[in-house]
């Protein structure tokens, strides 16, 4: 999607706004479950406490699940 003058968001008007998907899946690949967890603790520093919040991610885990489980970010 493309930001309009004035969103709630504050992007610049004609930029890119990332849009929620219905069927967001995430995976994260590696050579070993090592790099795998490496990168997966990475996750929490990259998502706000809103996002946290208001798609109810539940973190610490090797497939974190977001909205009552429709949405996963996986390590495989």
């Amino acid at each position: 999607a493309i930001a309009d003058e004035g969103n709630e968001w504050g992007v610049p008007a004609g930029q890119p706004l990332g849009v929620q998907h219905p069927a967001a899946w995430v995976q994260i690949a590696a050579v070993s479950q090592d790099q795998t967890r490496n990168t997966m603790t990475l996750i929490p520093s990259i998502l706000s406490k809103r996002a946290i919040e208001e798609y109810r991610i539940d973190l610490g885990k090797e497939i974190i699940y977001a909205d009552k489980g429709r949405a996963r970010i996986e390590a495989v």
